[in-house]
């Protein structure tokens, strides 16, 4: 019965739902004797309206939980528009209540910001400097042109990938495959370049010390390259005064050629380094991609959400 009730309430007053949305009170009171209007109203925000809507509990199911989900309450930024549409949309139907569930939907728009994040979000995050440290070459020789940058919660830089192979020796990395191979990384030998993605940063120096900055060995770096973006552990420090390099392994997962002789890439690949003391794979764990992984997607969303 209540179905063929809230049918025949809006179905009677179809003007009055219509006009009651865009905020006409009055038209709210003349659709009162089906009760639909006093929903479509209490969607629309108009309380008078509800108030008015008395029939079939008009305002008792219209007018209250148009009124208290979908018109305040449950809102929110981007809710009510959700929630008005939901409501004078159903309402008619005798689903007042789910009119007002409606705008409870708000709250889904505003829950999608804490989705994963993507490279994408990450670069709109790079595209000033505030300076704190370089400037470095990418490759040796080279002009001096890469700065350190800061954003809250994280230093970035911008600049090319060449191929760490150090740590303990594999088919792909050893002293006959790469003419610089060292058998161990600043984190000891029991890492593997060719299997373990990781991240190289220059040594302290005057242009910069990362140790400054809170970040130590086994602090988590963003690492995107041609819309991807992957995440790794700082395990190795490099030259004093070159930048953008990261492990054979590293270049594996971007389809970078990993070769340590001939391999790399010009680029542009943008590192962000997490400053938070969270962002961090212990010693123990150093060879858990997957913990890093994990760490690092946690660290990207709070840096997001920071800047």
């Amino acid at each position: 019965m209540w179905i063929v009730a809230g049918l025949l309430s809006c179905g009677g007053g179809v003007v009055g739902c219509d006009v009651a949305e865009a905020g006409d009170s009055s038209a709210g009171a003349a659709a009162g004797a089906g009760g639909a209007a006093g929903g479509a109203s209490g969607s629309a925000g108009n309380s008078q309206g509800g108030a008015s809507g008395g029939g079939q509990g008009g305002a008792g199911q219209g007018g209250s939980a148009g009124n208290d989900q979908g018109g305040s309450a449950q809102g929110g930024a981007g809710g009510s528009a959700q929630g008005g549409m939901g409501g004078s949309t159903q309402g008619g139907v005798g689903g007042l209540d789910q009119g007002g569930s409606g705008g409870v939907g708000g709250n889904g728009a505003a829950g999608a910001s804490g989705g994963p994040v993507t490279a994408q979000d990450l670069l709109a995050l790079t595209t000033g400097c505030s300076v704190v440290g370089g400037d470095y070459a990418t490759d040796s020789g080279g002009d001096e042109t890469v700065p350190i940058c800061e954003l809250n919660g994280a230093l970035f830089w911008t600049a090319d990938m060449d191929i760490d192979c150090d740590g303990y020796a594999t088919a792909e990395c050893n002293e006959n495959t790469d003419p610089w191979y060292q058998d161990a990384t600043s984190m000891g030998d029991h890492i593997a370049a060719s299997e373990l993605p990781y991240v190289v940063i220059p040594s302290p120096s005057g242009r910069f010390d990362y140790r400054d900055w809170g970040i130590e060995l086994g602090a988590v770096v963003a690492v995107i390259y041609e819309g991807q973006v992957r995440y790794g552990a700082f395990v190795d420090t490099g030259p004093e005064g070159i930048i953008g390099e990261a492990s054979y392994a590293m270049a594996d997962l971007f389809g970078i050629n990993p070769d340590p002789a001939s391999g790399g890439t010009a680029g542009p690949v943008t590192y962000i380094v997490f400053t938070n003391e969270s962002a961090l794979v212990a010693p123990e764990d150093i060879n858990d991609h997957g913990l890093a992984e994990s760490i690092g997607a946690t660290a990207a969303r709070q840096v997001v959400d920071a800047n």
